[in-house]
């Protein structure tokens, strides 16, 4: 993909220690993204392992696909962890993704048990809003529910949906399904966040 390069964990290394003077202790720290960062679980481990050696906090931006086997020893060294769940209902998820809700929602719960016993990593959800398709109140039940049954209650994240990324699918040559999607308005979001508020789920 155009502007992507490759790095090692020793090239990484050097990057971090270059821009830790510019991290005010307590307020910066590096955080992994994608695309799905645990498509490269190994590299992330060592990664977020080396970071925290250096005294940097690490954050893993991730739609909950990680190989469960992989898992622990990612978390192992992640502070915080940014779960994207586009979608709380099965059919909704895989039109949307193409895969199945349960691993998403599976991660989320093994996060949630990990800070319930040691504090960390801290899980907050991510919902990016797509008008008219996962702001009903069908998945906001779904989403509440799912919420609610976690160990720890996590904040969310609410993201307005915007077209920025559409030329990553251009690039890949894939087809991008939501041109005709608008961004929401501000009401849509107040609405939201007013529903999960009355849940006693906290929003960002």
């Amino acid at each position: 993909m155009a502007g992507a390069s490759r790095m090692s964990v020793s090239q990484a290394e050097q990057r971090i220690k270059q821009l830790r003077p510019y991290m005010k202790k307590g307020q910066g720290g590096i955080t992994a993204s994608g695309g799905e960062p645990t498509l490269q679980p190994d590299f992330l481990r060592e990664l977020f392992r080396l970071a925290h050696q250096l005294g940097v906090t690490t954050a893993l931006d991730t739609n909950g696909s990680c190989p469960p086997s992989k898992a622990p020893g990612i978390l192992n060294h992640t502070d915080t962890v940014l779960l994207d769940v586009k979608a709380s209902t099965e059919e909704l998820h895989k039109w949307l993704t193409g895969q199945p809700l349960a691993p998403t929602a599976e991660f989320g719960r093994r996060v949630s048990e990990r800070q319930k016993k040691t504090g960390s990593p801290v899980l907050i959800v991510r919902r990016v809003i797509l008008p008219g398709l996962n702001d009903t109140e069908e998945e906001m039940q779904a989403l509440v529910k799912y919420l609610k049954g976690l160990p720890v209650t996590p904040a969310v994240e609410l993201i307005p949906y915007h077209k920025m990324g559409m030329h990553k699918w251009k690039e890949l040559g894939l087809e991008y399904e939501l041109t005709a999607l608008k961004p929401p308005r501000s009401e849509c979001i107040n609405r939201i966040k007013r529903r999960l508020v009355r849940a006693d789920i906290p929003v960002l």
